[in-house]
């Protein structure tokens, strides 16, 4: 086969990585990363033959052989970086960027209910028994090992007494977390409802308010959108500094918050919430995730307004107040990365360890 088809196909396989890496969200994503692997080796072997064809010339002289040799070097190290950076996983706020993909296959394996957790019907229901529920932070996005997620740690740290249950996914809202109560069957110990500040958005969308999600490349042209979309090295540096995203969603969540028809209606569902967890368990405790980012804002916003609501001595709810420990620590100290604002493990670890100082006679 002459050189020109080998440059021909090349291209043509170039075509087909990009269509299929701007287009993955259309088959199974393991599926995906074996596909585009043997694209990027097919691709590998066409350049070689071309590169050994054109060194190989006769009608090429040493200083044309040394400027294509210079060429094909740059050109096999983008293969060599869009070969490693396909897998390599990094976790993000949202899950937009290639790499945190990879972080949720590594990472977030999830049961037969779709929660990162082992099978409930393997649980030991001899045991007493913690519910967890919440979003994305109970869930531990951004932790590697589950075992460092503070619902693990503060059970560990009981003892061998207890057994945990999760009910958490990422982006759950409160109409979610309360319709899970609805459902389940069995009385609890103790359980740990973790809120966060888009817990309020369920409420605002049943009242007929419109979600604005995130513009993922919004700041692109078009021709700059397909190259980001279509290679997971670019992607993997475009998401890697901090974009503007979320200021206009922050903004709309705000305005729910300050809207009244819509507070009132998430207060009736967080009182709905504490009602189901009465009915099936006698302790109840609370923890509202700040903005990390920014806690003063987070006070202003919701926080303050949430823990009024869930501090219920008549349903044995209590907030517990983590505010203080996070603001003794830097931002890079309080998330996981830059680009995941996720709590990181030390707060699992706050979180833990105030859990662990209000149940001192949990055992018992």
């Amino acid at each position: 086969m002459k050189s020109s088809h080998y440059v021909i196909l090349s291209f043509l396989t170039i075509i087909c990585i990009g269509c299929i890496t701007y287009y993955q969200y259309k088959i199974n994503y393991v599926l995906f990363l074996i596909i585009r692997s043997l694209f990027l080796i097919t691709l590998f072997s066409f350049s070689i033959k071309v590169f050994h064809a054109i060194i190989t010339s006769e009608n090429q002289n040493e200083n044309r052989k040394n400027i294509y040799t210079s060429l094909f070097s740059v050109f096999f190290i983008l293969i060599l970086l869009e070969s490693i950076f396909t897998f390599i996983p990094k976790s993000h706020n949202v899950g937009l960027a290639y790499c945190s993909k990879n972080w949720k296959l590594y990472y977030n394996q999830l049961n037969q209910q779709q929660y990162r957790d082992q099978a409930h019907d393997k649980k030991d229901f001899s045991k007493k028994k913690i519910l967890f529920i919440g979003d994305s932070f109970t869930q531990g996005n951004g932790i590697e090992r589950p075992e460092n997620r503070f619902a693990e740690l503060f059970t560990k740290s009981l003892g061998s007494c207890s057994e945990h249950f999760i009910y958490a996914k990422g982006g759950m809202n409160s109409l979610e977390q309360l319709n899970i109560l609805k459902g389940i069957n069995f009385k609890f110990d103790l359980i740990v409802f973790q809120y966060y500040g888009n817990d309020i958005l369920g409420d605002a969308q049943s009242l007929g308010y419109q979600i604005n999600n995130f513009d993922h490349y919004g700041n692109l042209n078009p021709i700059s959108e397909l190259i980001v979309k279509s290679s997971y090295f670019i992607n993997y540096f475009y998401w890697s500094f901090p974009k503007d995203h979320y200021g206009h969603h922050k903004k709309m969540i705000e305005a729910f918050y300050a809207d009244k028809t819509i507070m009132a209606q998430h207060q009736n569902t967080l009182n709905q919430i504490l009602e189901q967890c009465h009915q099936i368990s006698p302790r109840i405790y609370c923890i509202i995730i700040p903005y990390l980012h920014d806690i003063k804002a987070s006070k202003n916003i919701y926080s303050d307004m949430i823990s009024e609501t869930l501090n219920r001595p008549s349903f044995n709810s209590e907030v517990i107040d983590i505010n203080s420990e996070i603001e003794k620590l830097s931002i890079p100290e309080r998330v996981v990365n830059q680009n995941d604002a996720h709590a990181s493990q030390r707060i699992h670890q706050i979180i833990a360890d105030k859990l662990k100082e209000k149940t001192t006679d949990f055992c018992k």
